[in-house]
């Protein structure tokens, strides 16, 4: 596991660092595929630290991530959430700034709670811009929570409820009454 390790991060380990990986294995009671794993995962992101890859350990650990499979999931929603993140921030016009907190969490949700892909969220976006003028995070958001609250997964599922959804002449829009209610909301929000 040493020289895997060793291999890895491209460098020979000193006495202290062959104690901070024996301590995930004796300490965490983590396994060798587990350890090899994280190891890779960090160098891949060019966190070749043993002190990160050890307080990353740890992290990990006090989340209760301890299997190959649970770190490998983990693992595969923080890089779906980066691979979007990048076209999320840009398709919002947030490239230029750190994301908030606020907007770091809606990303996620959007992506790993409702399952939702590029598509979904660039629709939700020409929606929300449509009916405020701007991007808002915060509107898209309530209205991903509609969709993912309807049951609808897919671009095609939301095209088609919005098409049956289409007013006959004379009837009552819910859609726009929903727009406008989350309009007066966002516009509330915003006062206070």
């Amino acid at each position: 596991l040493i020289n895997e390790c060793q291999n890895v991060i491209g460098k020979i380990f000193n006495p202290a660092e062959v104690n901070i990986v024996l301590a995930l294995s004796d300490y965490l009671g983590l396994d060798g595929q587990y350890i090899f794993v994280l190891f890779d995962y960090c160098a891949r992101r060019g966190k070749k630290s043993l002190r990160y890859i050890e307080k990353k350990a740890f992290g990990l650990f006090d989340e209760g991530i301890t299997t190959v499979e649970a770190l490998a999931a983990h693992i595969e929603k923080v890089e779906l959430i980066a691979s979007l993140e990048g076209q999320i921030r840009s398709l919002f016009g947030m490239n230029d700034r750190e994301l908030t907190t606020k907007e770091k969490k809606f990303i996620e949700k959007w992506i790993t709670k409702f399952g939702y892909g590029i598509d979904v969220i660039k629709k939700a976006y020409e929606i929300t811009v449509d009916a405020i003028g701007k991007p808002s995070p915060a509107y898209a958001d309530a209205v991903l929570e509609r969709w993912n609250k309807e049951g609808l997964t897919t671009l095609e599922q939301i095209e088609r409820a919005q098409s049956e959804a289409l007013p006959t002449e004379g009837s009552f829009d819910t859609d726009d009454f929903f727009e406008a209610a989350l309009k007066r909301t966002m516009e509330k929000m915003k006062k206070e």
